[in-house]
């Protein structure tokens, strides 16, 4: 499930991809809309390593959606910034950063058991104050959780 990058020395190993994605608390999905205009959102989300796929929530309609009826082929990407690596020669600065790139398929979740599987999940990781409060019903049926499943991913590091 590994893409290979242009710089391979930089590469994360796949158990720190897996965590990146697993501790991050945003991350960016990149569709497209029927004229070719890229489309980037910031989402909350979870990170179901056995079925390699990353499940976020949505309203009902939007941009987003729109785009995704057209095309269901995503980009999803999360990113930590470490630190700064200040030099007195300003153009050798850069950034110590960790990140991770899916490329996938998006595709609503129907299953109301498992739409509310997810969306505990997302509680739990957001608001672990209120894993166990309640979801209504009515809650579920109002919130579109989509999934995205992950043909390829790549990790990267900068020091």
């Amino acid at each position: 499930m590994l893409g290979q990058l242009r710089r391979a020395k930089n590469s994360l190993a796949e158990e720190a991809v897996i965590a990146l994605l697993q501790k991050e608390m945003i991350g960016h999905l990149a569709t497209v809309d029927e004229n070719g205009q890229p489309y980037v959102v910031p989402l909350h989300f979870v990170y179901e390593e056995t079925e390699k796929a990353i499940y976020f929530h949505s309203a009902q309609n939007g941009h987003k959606l729109d785009n995704l009826a057209e095309n269901d082929k995503a980009c999803f990407e999360v990113c930590c910034m470490q630190t700064l690596n200040i030099d007195e020669n300003p153009c050798d600065t850069s950034t110590a950063y960790q990140s991770a790139v899916a490329f996938g398929q998006v595709a609503p979740v129907l299953d109301e058991k498992i739409k509310q599987t997810v969306l505990r999940r997302m509680i739990c990781k957001y608001f672990p104050s209120l894993k166990e409060a309640p979801i209504s019903e009515k809650t579920v049926a109002a919130t579109k959780v989509l999934r995205f499943t992950i043909h390829t991913l790549t990790g990267k590091f900068h020091d």
